[in-house]
């Protein structure tokens, strides 16, 4: 990518303290129309056809089959040059992808599930290894119901536990989200919406409405707090296309036009600790410096708010005196789900030196505990201890779905790392796509498949991209592609195959399979007769 597509030092950081970026393509006028009548003709054709899965069908997952002329937009220099300088020039696009169309009722404020359809697969990484995109084919003013955000609030989340063994798989502000769903009067819904800001119990936090030109980009942080607006009655639609951009290999050098290290001191004090680590990580650095404080950040880790918990643990983790690991150590156990999770960040921020704490976590005889510690250990760093990637292994047959979820994920994570203590990890990533291992345990949206596998299927594609593959590998994940039935695993998983064989023919045959061509079902067919 030629370094005048690149992103700077400013927008970089940018990026990383406010959560988004508004980009303009260089695409014509003419190209933005044309997409918009696409979209238009989209929802007409899921309206006459009247199923109730042409959310799949027609308005998701399906978007450059039906639509290949929005690969201009992907493909834009100015949108690569974004995607390449945060999540390195070896990201993939996810299979789901969906085209949303402005209503006249407002969603509430909320952060999506991150596996399709708002289902939960692993825990939020404050690191850039997702990203979201928002094109507009169309000018986006306020009457037309903008995407509203809270700038910065992608490094805080809200508890998702429900009991032992129940979560909510997306995490929105409002309570209530069935009967903020259900309210008619617009006042009564912006009071809600308000109220709902308030209790997320972080200060000054800025709600924006983002209006734009026709054409824009937004990329934002995977976990950005945003909501879809309300547009006017009569007013014309305005639709938004949205794709998911992953990253595939460990940073080791800048992957934006570097010239200096800017001042952090206009990034939200606090956030500084996570931002200053996410830098150093980015540039292939680390930063590991003395807490100025370690008994109040101990103290806040327990008795602060979301904001200042996650502060604490990162203060903590690049301290990683015994004192600051102990106090992680007793956070990753603590009754708070608040606490255990941002000690899993600093556990992971830690390095090498909160390794030995995260192992004994994933041992605790509470799943709820597991879940945050084998997503802890989920950093290159894990992968030259035997004792972490056994754990990690183990933990793909635990009792619980987000403990073998969150494991599957880290070692995805891991499996960027040069070197890898144990040779089993691919076979047992394998072992959980045969047959029968592992159970759908979802048919939200009306599609029945497994988050666990999802997971999976992410960490295998990791390991393609990292990590030598022998031919009877690469031959056993087009074993499972060839009759797997989740079209998010089959897509993962022909992305690492894509990546494998890119220096041969195979790698052409994949590459025509890709686009989601290969997942267009009958009823897309029918609706286009």
């Amino acid at each position: 990518m030629s370094a005048d597509y690149q992103l700077g030092d400013d927008e970089y950081l940018a990026f990383l303290s406010e959560g988004y970026l508004v980009l303009t393509p260089e695409m014509a006028e003419e190209q933005h129309d044309f997409l918009y009548r696409c979209a238009a003709d989209l929802y007409a054709r899921a309206d006459k056809l009247e199923s109730p899965t042409a959310h799949l069908e027609i308005l998701g997952d399906n978007l450059r089959a039906q639509i290949p002329e929005v690969d201009q937009m992907l493909q834009d220099p100015v949108v690569k040059g974004a995607i390449s300088s945060i999540l390195g020039d070896d990201y993939i696009l996810h299979p789901h992808s969906f085209c949303h169309q402005s209503l006249e009722r407002d969603q509430p404020f909320h952060q999506d599930g991150n596996l399709p359809w708002n289902e939960r697969g692993h825990y939020r990484s404050h690191r850039p290894d997702w990203l979201i995109l928002f094109y507009y084919p169309q000018d986006v003013h306020q009457d037309n119901g903008p995407t509203e955000i809270i700038p910065g609030t992608q490094y805080w989340t809200m508890d998702s536990e429900l009991d032992e063994d129940k979560w909510n798989s997306f995490d929105a502000l409002e309570k209530d989200v069935k009967t903020f769903a259900k309210l008619k009067d617009n006042d009564e819904r912006d009071e809600r919406l308000q109220r709902s800001v308030d209790e997320f119990g972080v200060p000054d936090l800025q709600r924006q409405f983002v209006h734009l030109k026709k054409g824009s980009v937004v990329i934002g942080n995977y976990d950005l707090i945003h909501r879809g607006s309300r547009k006017d009655p009569d007013v014309p639609d305005r639709f938004m296309y949205k794709f998911y951009f992953a990253r595939t290999r460990e940073p080791l050098k800048p992957a934006w036009r570097h010239d200096v290290v800017p001042s952090f001191d206009d990034v939200r004090s606090e956030i500084q600790p996570v931002v200053r680590q996410v830098w150093e990580w980015s540039a292939g650095q680390s930063n590991q410096v003395a807490a100025d404080d370690v008994e109040t950040a101990a103290r806040l880790l327990f008795d602060g708010r979301e904001d200042q918990k996650v502060q604490a643990a990162y203060e903590l983790g690049l301290d990683s005196s015994e004192t600051a690991i102990s106090s992680l150590a007793n956070g990753i156990a603590s009754e708070a789900e608040s606490t255990r999770r941002a000690s899993a960040y600093g556990l992971r921020a830690a390095g090498e030196a909160g390794i030995k704490a995260a192992v004994a976590a994933a041992k605790s005889e509470r799943a709820s505990t597991r879940r945050f510690a084998v997503y802890a250990l989920g950093g290159v760093h894990t992968a030259t201890h035997e004792e972490a990637l056994d754990t990690l292994l183990s933990a793909l047959t635990d009792d619980d779905i987000l403990v073998r979820s969150n494991a599957a994920y880290s070692l995805g994570q891991i499996s960027r790392a040069p070197y890898l203590a144990s040779r089993d990890i691919l076979p047992g990533l394998m072992a959980k796509l045969a047959p029968g291992a592992e159970e759908n345990n979802t048919k939200v949206a009306l599609l029945p498949r497994s988050t666990v596998r999802q997971s999976v299927a992410y960490a295998v594609m990791q390991y393609t991209f990292n990590q030598p593959l022998g031919d009877d590998e690469a031959g056993d994940i087009a074993d499972v592609i060839a009759t797997e039935e989740d079209r998010y695993v089959k897509g993962l998983l022909l992305e690492g195959l894509r990546f494998h064989f890119r220096n041969s023919p195979v790698g052409g045959v994949i590459e025509n399979l890709i686009g989601e061509r290969y997942l267009k079902p009958p009823l897309m067919e029918k609706a286009e007769e």
